[in-house]
């Protein structure tokens, strides 16, 4: 999709099924949305078969709002170059193992909705990328670290996790270690301390 006008796709309850096998599903450079209006919610974007991203994003805005989108273990919804991304977790569902959304050259990610427990994020942007996530949700590092935040996004992947508790951090530097230490004084914290460089 290479236009200035902005584009929907309305599932409207269908499944759209992409046989393609090559690097994208759906390639835009254009302000894209994506919808399910259905009563039921059950529009599917079924892209199992693409070998790295379903839908590919480049330098405009994407918004999910609505349906299921299928990938294969391995591929992600990707966001780059200046890209906005905002998704309504409530309907949209997404399906990976790997990343369900991965982050390119420094885009921005807004996740609304409580429906985000679980998903993967993977900021490959090679400096730290704007996130915003829900209140009552952290994010985990692949070392276990977990950030609350809707700064930026140091390059790592992610899980988004749901948390009983809204943390309350107080934040100390050791510049002889050139390390930070954050700790948690919400009482069941389950991990109440976290050390990053």
């Amino acid at each position: 999709l290479e236009s200035d006008e902005a584009k929907t796709l309305e599932l409207n309850g269908k499944t759209l099924t992409s046989t393609t096998s090559a690097n994208y599903a759906l390639d835009s450079y254009c302000p894209l949305t994506i919808d399910d209006s259905s009563t039921a919610g059950t529009g599917k974007f079924v892209a199992d078969k693409v070998r790295e991203c379903v839908v590919y994003c480049n330098g405009s805005t994407l918004t999910l709002n609505g349906g299921t989108i299928t990938m294969n273990r391995t591929s992600f919804v990707l966001v780059l170059n200046g890209t906005t991304t905002t998704i309504n977790s409530d309907n949209v569902k997404l399906s990976s193992n790997l990343a369900a959304i991965k982050i390119v050259n420094r885009s921005n990610l807004i996740i609304n909705g409580n429906g985000c427990d679980g998903w993967k994020i993977w900021n490959d942007s090679g400096n730290p990328s704007p996130i915003q996530i829900p209140n009552g949700f952290h994010l985990e590092d692949e070392a276990g670290n977990m950030l609350e935040t809707n700064d930026e996004l140091p390059i790592n992947k992610y899980t988004v996790i749901k948390v009983d508790h809204i943390h309350n951090w107080s934040y100390a530097a050791n510049d002889t270690a050139d390390t930070i230490t954050a700790t948690c004084d919400a009482a069941g914290c389950p991990k109440p301390q976290q050390s990053m460089t």
